[in-house]
């Protein structure tokens, strides 16, 4: 019995196909859309879940004033809106004046506006893009706090358009 052993030419090299480096090309731009779209999705929710938490530690502060004055601040009907990092809205101090630091340490900004101001970040350009708004009551019994959210088009409490689409009402 004669065994024939067929060499192969190692020589030659051997590459990937066009083919193949099409499909692996194009299966990492899938997967990059995929992740990109994922990562400014889950972006836009934390934003959001800090403008929540931002609103209810104001709510608390205010809630704390009330209770050592009797009264929300700016019961005259004030309506403060879109203040800057310094909390001093249309020029005005009186908000941030009662609440730090006896009642809050600092007051929050929203995370994208952070110099406050109308800005056209959610496209309608109205009074409500992401800042903060707060008026209480000519009587000081009620208040109103809200701001718009970028993912979220429901309203928490309320229906007061000015105030945003996420408003979080005096506890009553």
């Amino acid at each position: 019995i004669v065994l024939k052993v067929h060499k192969t030419n190692m020589s030659q090299k051997r590459g990937f196909t066009l083919i193949e480096l099409l499909v692996v090309i194009s299966i990492i731009a899938i997967l990059s859309i995929i992740g990109m779209t994922v990562y400014g999705v889950v972006q836009k929710s934390a934003r959001d879940a800090r403008r929540r938490g931002d609103l209810h530690a104001i709510a608390q502060a205010l809630e704390q004033y009330k209770a050592a004055n009797g009264i929300y601040p700016g019961s005259s009907g004030q309506f403060f809106s879109c203040w800057n990092s310094q909390w001093a809205p249309s020029g005005n101090t009186a908000f941030y004046d009662v609440l730090v630091p006896k009642y809050i340490q600092t007051l929050p900004v929203d995370p994208i506006n952070k110099e406050g101001g109308i800005g056209n970040f959610l496209g309608d350009n109205s009074p409500t893009d992401l800042c903060y708004h707060y008026q209480a009551t000519t009587d000081g019994t009620s208040f109103n706090l809200g701001t718009n959210l970028e993912s979220d088009t429901t309203v928490e409490t309320g229906n007061d358009p000015q105030f945003g689409n996420y408003q979080v009402k005096n506890q009553q």
